[in-house]
């Protein structure tokens, strides 16, 4: 070492001023490194342990809500300084941040936040050479939330800072569906952590985090008496502790899952990419399921939503993970169990908020049924799809009074629709894909029910001649000159338009109001403000039909056997020669957005049918995960575009990857 000092020391006398110019050059280089980092590092995430959850943006928090998972979000954490650059990183097999700080290139100190698995506590531990400083900002929802001071808890816990901040009944958990009961947190700090209120804005809080070591706690009730309780015993146990107990837990819960380093060849070239994102996939799944067994759909939903669950599910299956998929189940049937149906979506933690859409009935009951018997099909747990019948029949008896002309209609809520890719007007209209979900739904429930003789024969034949003639007249409502279409709208030439309906008003140009509509004229439903000043010179658009990729791939997906192998091959061939031509997953060429899931859906039926494409949809598939190790809601251009760190999305994608590689060992 004194050698190579001596060395230096020769080269600063012979050319010190370049020198120094040299390092200084490299300094500016590896400031402008750590920035490019940073940046990267602005993917949403999430940790919880399925009764606190919080969502972060890199260093910066973005919502805490919980317990339950689905109440309201009013907690915000941003850093105050510019000259800090921050790269996070999650602790491998864990829920676990770390988020190292530079500043001028120099290393400054570490911040880890994680959410104990067995308390309801969110910890932000910070370890630092120097003072940095963060903005708290608690939004005062519809004028419910107080925030009292606890100057008792800096003598009797030893900390430096500790406020209540209490939210009253009433404050939205979603669009306007209110929480019912009171919300209380403790926010606390100990060590090198200190909170200073903002005399200009009661709401406001600046956090020092100084030289040293210190920890910030927030801790969720909901209600007072459990907030309290919790308190002492979260204080009374060292944070360090915690951190390795979570991470040793995190582990056990991977762990249960299938072992694929062993399934998966040594040298098979992808191995070394897909067992970490497996992990990612996992974790981000079981970090957004409420300890109810819904699985949040993301940041900006904190619902659970059925479509949604059902790629969850299977990627639950697919890794192993047998009882979150069954915890799945279970969160829909108790919520049926009490109200005797389900939404398009609906709370975690508190029954009776839907989240209700136009024709709930439909799709959403078929997803349920094909979920049941996929769960079925890998455990073999026939006492569970026993006990859960009841939810099963009923998904099955609503779907059979929305067939006109042997199709259902669309969900209002569907991915396609909602996210634009086809217009509302085709929602009456026959919807091949919710069609589709009935025929295979209906196939495995009434084979279990007749394998297990829960029926008499009289409501068996009726039930096999409904779905029957269904599937007989499938080709005919839904295929045309050999391309699946979208939708048909022959079917709402024969639906009888109810006076009122739940919607989204389709007056030109309102943007997506949502509640009781009425009926206006053709598919048009107006809410009660553009009723009163809608004309008779508005008309409904024209019928058409549409083609999109995804729906071309269902069949594959589902399993269908409605299709011979020779009819889904050449479906699969006509998006093969859209992509090869387009180097794009549409057909409609106007619209350049792609699912989040089309890849995985496409990589799917590719791997189904040992395609060499397969191998570079692997790779465009892989490389659109973001730094989380996750896929999004949809990519424009290829980039990421609404919801982040999207478990439907990553579940399918996440299950297709998997396939492929097991059916490609080298």
């Amino acid at each position: 070492m004194c050698e190579i000092e001596n060395k230096m020391q020769t080269v600063m006398q012979k050319h010190g001023f370049f020198f120094k110019l040299f390092l200084s050059f490299c300094g500016l280089l590896f400031t402008f490194y750590l920035s490019s980092l940073a940046q990267d590092n602005k993917d949403i995430y999430c940790m919880g342990n399925g009764n606190l959850c919080v969502y972060a943006e890199g260093i910066n928090f973005l919502q805490v809500f919980g317990p339950p998972y689905s109440t309201p979000s009013f907690f915000k954490t941003e850093l105050q300084s510019n000259e800090i650059q921050v790269v996070t990183k999650r602790e491998p097999r864990s829920a676990i941040y770390i988020h190292t700080l530079y500043k001028n290139g120099e290393k400054i100190g570490t911040i880890t936040d994680f959410v104990s698995s067995s308390l309801n506590c969110l910890y932000r531990i910070s370890d630092l050479k120097e003072s940095i400083s963060f903005s708290f900002s608690i939004e005062n929802l519809r004028n419910s939330v107080s925030i009292t001071d606890y100057p008792r808890h800096l003598e009797e816990f030893k900390v430096n800072s500790s406020f209540l901040v209490s939210a009253l009944p009433g404050a939205f958990v979603y669009h306007d569906y209110p929480c019912p009961f009171e919300i209380n947190y403790q926010i606390l700090s100990k060590g090198a952590v200190h909170f200073t209120p903002n005399k200009s804005n009661g709401y406001e809080y600046n956090i020092e985090f100084g030289k040293g070591e210190g920890v910030m706690y927030i801790i969720g009730g909901p209600s007072f008496p459990e907030l309290n309780e919790r308190l002492r015993t979260i204080l009374s146990q060292p944070y360090k502790e915690l951190l390795t107990q979570t991470q040793n837990d995190w582990n056990a819960f991977l762990d249960r899952g299938i072992n694929f380093s062993k399934i998966i060849n040594e040298s098979n070239q992808h191995k070394t990419e897909l067992l970490p994102a497996i992990n990612d996939i996992a974790i981000a799944m079981k970090t957004q399921q409420g300890k109810e067994g819904g699985v949040l759909a993301g940041h900006y939903y904190h619902l659970v939503y059925v479509r949604d669950g059902y790629g969850v599910s299977r990627a639950w299956l697919a890794l192993g993970f047998y009882e979150e998929a069954k915890k799945m189940l279970n969160f829909y049937y108790s919520i049926w169990e009490k109200f005797g149906y389900i939404h398009n979506a609906q709370a975690i933690g508190i029954p009776g908020i839907f989240h209700r859409h136009e024709n709930d009935e439909v799709e959403i009951t078929g997803y349920l049924l094909m979920q049941a018997f996929d769960y079925l099909e890998k455990t073999k747990d026939k006492v569970f799809i026993k006990k859960i019948m009841p939810l099963l029949e009923w998904s099955w008896e609503v779907q059979k009074k929305n067939l006109i002309a042997n199709m259902l209609p669309f969900n209002g809520d569907e991915t396609y629709i909602a996210g634009g890719m086809i217009p509302r007007k085709v929602l009456n209209d026959g919807s091949a894909e919710a069609t589709l979900l009935f025929i295979e739904g209906g196939r495995k429930f009434l084979h279990y029910l007749s394998q297990e003789k829960l029926k008499d024969n009289d409501w068996l034949n009726q039930n096999t001649r409904i779905l029957n003639e269904v599937i007989e007249n499938y080709r005919k409502n839904f295929v045309d000159e050999g391309r699946l279409v979208v939708n048909n709208p022959k079917r709402a030439e024969s639906y009888i338009y109810p006076e009122y309906r739940y919607g989204v008003c389709l007056y030109p140009g309102h943007g997506g109001y949502q509640g009781i509509l009425k009926h206006y004229k053709g598919s048009l439903y107006f809410c009660k403000e553009c009723y009163g000043r809608a004309d008779n010179r508005i008309e409904p658009e024209k019928p058409e039909k549409f083609f999109l990729p995804s729906v071309y791939l269902m069949p594959i997906y589902l399993g269908s056997n409605l299709f011979t192998k020779q009819e889904k091959n050449l479906m699969l061939n006509e998006l093969i020669t859209v992509y090869e031509k387009t180097g794009r997953l549409t057909i409609n060429q106007q619209d350049n957005r792609l699912l989040g899931y089309d890849y995985g859906m496409f990589l799917y039926a590719l791997t189904e049918f040992d395609h060499p494409l397969a191998a570079e949809i692997y790779k465009k598939m892989m490389h659109l995960r973001d730094e989380t190790g996750t896929w999004c809601e949809y990519y424009k251009d290829e980039r990421p575009s609404g919801c982040r760190y999207r478990p439907w999305e990553s579940g399918i994608n996440i299950e297709a990857a998997i396939n492929y590689v097991l059916k490609n060992p080298k």
